[in-house]
């Protein structure tokens, strides 16, 4: 079994190696609070560094490669989020693609191209990269078992077989839901199949996940997005929470929530 998880993805972009970036692992190692702090990416570490970093006191610029954050969202879902973070204050570039990058004392100055075509500089004293992940695949010697791959992932079977099948890889190795749960779901798989011998798969129908912003995001099953890459029809109840007795007395009426049916199984999502 192969469960080494997963790291930062490294720089798409080369002259990003020139410059001191953070990522995940050591952005709570800082001993000073930037006064500008640039973000790259829009998942959600990035979203939520982005906000807490706001809110403690930073100046925050979030730079995002394509037209909305939290990309596997719904468009309005991630919109409400981006919304209410841009209230407080942060800066979004969406649309916006990072063509350099260089380091003059401690400034960190990141040139970036927007979705119309001009050009800007952005300067900040920390750079957290959150472009992605990618699967911790170095130094096991996989090179020579020619095992299938999934980008930077180990591709699996619902089994969470490899392509060698009495190889398993579990958790965030094969880059389907990089969540705490999802792997110890997915490791009970591997202990059905490679102990019991038991032909157990996966079932991510009812998978739950949250991204951890003011207002928290959080989904299971299906949502419009998803349903529309598998090509299924879903009816959505949509409520906001304006009229909410218990929303209007803690000033949280920006929270919406929706629900989804298919004709083939009734209830299908929530987020």
């Amino acid at each position: 079994m192969i469960a080494t998880g997963s790291s930062s993805a490294p720089p798409r972009l080369e002259a990003l190696e020139n410059i001191d970036c953070l990522t995940n692992r050591d952005i709570f190692s800082l001993e000073r609070l930037p006064a500008t702090f640039i973000v790259l990416g829009g998942g959600p570490i990035a979203v939520e560094m982005a906000q807490a970093f706001n809110r403690l006191g930073s100046r925050v610029l979030l730079v995002q490669r394509s037209g909305q954050i939290l990309s596997r969202e719904d468009a309005d879902m991630a919109d409400t989020v981006m919304a209410a973070m841009a209230d407080e204050g942060v800066k979004f570039f969406l649309n916006t693609t990072v063509t350099d990058a260089r380091q003059e004392g401690d400034e960190k100055i990141i040139t970036v191209v927007s979705g119309d075509g001009r050009t800007m500089e952005l300067r900040g004293d920390a750079v957290l990269l959150a472009q992605g992940r990618t699967g911790n695949l170095t130094g096991l010697g996989l090179e020579s078992l020619g095992m299938e791959r999934t980008g930077g992932f180990l591709a699996v079977d619902n089994r969470m077989r490899t392509s060698l099948h009495h190889i398993y890889a579990p958790g965030d190795i094969n880059g389907r839901f990089q969540f705490t749960h999802a792997a110890g779901y997915e490791g009970g798989i591997v202990v059905a199949n490679a102990i019991f011998h038991l032909p157990r798969k996966a079932d991510y129908t009812w998978m739950p996940w949250c991204t951890y912003t003011d207002p928290e995001l959080a989904s299971i099953g299906m949502n419009e997005k998803s349903a529309a890459k598998a090509g299924i029809e879903v009816r959505v109840w949509r409520e906001d929470f304006q009229a909410n007795d218990r929303a209007v007395t803690e000033a949280r009426t920006r929270a919406v929530s929706s629900w989804f049916w298919t004709a083939e199984k009734g209830s299908s999502g929530c987020r």
